[in-house]
């Protein structure tokens, strides 16, 4: 009897794809995009426009599964470097920043997103 119930426990584990490793680091790119968002909104407020990536106080720091990469003044985005669960490489999460500081935040797999990230469109 104990058996069956610890392989039941296990079988709805790995059905619901609840990876804490896989969860663990996707929530990096979150923290990183946070930064850049935190100084291009430094830079807005001491200049009054956008800063270039090489004139904002701001690093990304290196991951097995992200790169991050500036898209144009102000659009700066991690992509997923390899396939992992529902994350397909070259899947990605981006920040927009506007000259008037508006963030907006955009992805392109919604559902992965939603499963590992369930934060990072609620800005």
């Amino acid at each position: 009897m104990k058996c069956s119930a610890v392989v039941l426990i296990l079988s709805l584990v790995l059905l619901t794809g609840c990876d804490p490793k896989i969860r663990a680091q996707a929530s990096i790119a979150p923290r990183v995009l946070a930064s850049y968002e935190a100084a291009q909104l430094a830079h807005i407020a001491e200049t009054g426009i956008l800063g270039e990536l090489e004139d904002l106080i701001f690093m990304s720091d290196e991951s097995d599964m992200w790169d991050y990469s500036e898209q144009s003044v102000g659009v700066y985005r991690a992509t997923i470097k390899r396939t992992a669960r529902i994350f397909e490489a070259g899947d990605y999460i981006e920040t927009h920043i506007s000259e008037n500081g508006l963030i907006s935040r955009t992805n392109n797999n919604p559902e992965a997103v939603q499963r590992y990230l369930p934060n990072w469109m609620l800005y």
